[in-house]
């Protein structure tokens, strides 16, 4: 686990200080050495401490991709480069200044060092063994996200000032007291989105505008529900007899099928039938002698039929049917 420690003074002037657009990324330490004159061939990728001095130069390398998509150099507020010294041998000054050629933290050597720039940072004092050297890199950083491919880390060497500056920084594989450099970011970006505000007046109504084209003609809708019956007029006066007609055809019933004469019908049968004619049905069931059941006969469709009961008796109902047009009839007989 990485455990990052600032000095007091960086917290103190953070205390306070936390603006609602604001916020905090860090940049990680990917690739970590040094490169010293005495051992030109020398690789030191895996060395837990990194030698600063006169004969030795450390160099820093950073992952951007921490930082969210879509941020610019505009979007920087700030970025301060932290670098836990543990050992100070002889106090002095640093010079920090960007790396501007490709170099890997397993292969490089004092005598294939990467090319470096002008310094971003002279005169940097280090007294304190055990203590964060604070650097501003602002102006690096956005040179970073404006050319990514221009990221080749940080030379950290004496300042010409100070040339027997001899510290220890911390490297990334220092398990002992774990401070791997890093830089921090500070963004500025657009706060959360508000509340919702209310809903405004309706605005005046604006003028009728002018009347457009006649529309073509549109379907004709379906027709509309059949209205209610109208009441019954008064029944005119009878007229003369008229000729007696030739004798119609007998009357058919059908329950289910052809009606014969002799046919049973059963309590609650339903008869079609064609003509007029009086009608004996006699039950399936026969009811207790002595007890005349109580029966109903009633149109399917009312007004197309007319029926009479004429006798009941335990064992028959004779009926008279009316013809008006090809109907129904359901009549039902209840007794013991």
């Amino acid at each position: 686990m990485i455990v990052k420690l600032k000095p007091l003074s960086a917290a103190i002037f953070l205390v306070g200080f936390t603006p609602l657009a604001a916020q905090a990324v860090d940049a990680l330490l990917t690739a970590d050495t040094y490169i010293a004159s005495g051992f030109p061939t020398s690789n030191y990728g895996n060395s837990v401490n990194l030698k600063v001095n006169s004969s030795a130069d450390g160099l820093l390398q950073f992952d951007l991709t921490g930082i969210p998509t879509g941020t610019t150099a505009t979007n920087i507020s700030k970025a301060t480069l932290y670098v836990w010294v543990n050992t100070v041998t002889t106090p002095g000054a640093l010079e920090i200044s960007p790396v501007t050629s490709a170099w890997t933290e397993q292969t490089v050597t004092f005598n294939s060092p990467p090319s470096v720039g002008a310094p971003l940072a002279n005169a940097v004092p280090v007294t304190q063994t055990a203590n964060y050297i604070l650097v501003d890199v602002t102006a690096q950083l956005k040179a970073w996200l404006t050319n990514p491919a221009s990221n080749f880390g940080l030379q950290v060497q004496p300042d010409p000032t100070a040339p027997s500056t001899s510290i220890l920084i911390d490297s990334k594989e220092n398990s002992l007291t774990s401070h791997p450099a890093f830089i921090d970011i500070s963004l500025i970006g657009n706060g959360p989105t508000g509340a919702k505000g209310a809903t405004g007046g309706v605005g005046p109504t604006g003028p009728t505008g002018a009347t457009g084209p006649t529309g073509p003609t549109g379907p004709t809708g379906p027709t509309g529900p059949a209205g209610t019956n109208g009441t019954n007029g008064t029944n005119g006066s009878n007229g003369a007899p008229g000729v007696t007609g030739p004798a119609g055809a007998p009357a058919v019933f059908n329950v289910a099928g052809a009606l014969q004469p002799a046919t049973t019908f059963i309590v609650a049968d339903t008869v079609n039938f064609v003509g007029t004619n009086v009608q004996t049905v006699t039950f399936s069931h026969r009811f207790s002698p002595g007890v005349t059941p109580v029966c109903t006969v009633t149109p399917v469709f009312p007004g197309h039929l007319t029926a009479d009961i004429n006798s009941v008796s335990n064992t028959q109902l004779t009926i008279e049917l009316s013809l008006v047009d090809n109907a129904a009839v359901n009549f039902i007989c209840i007794g013991n």
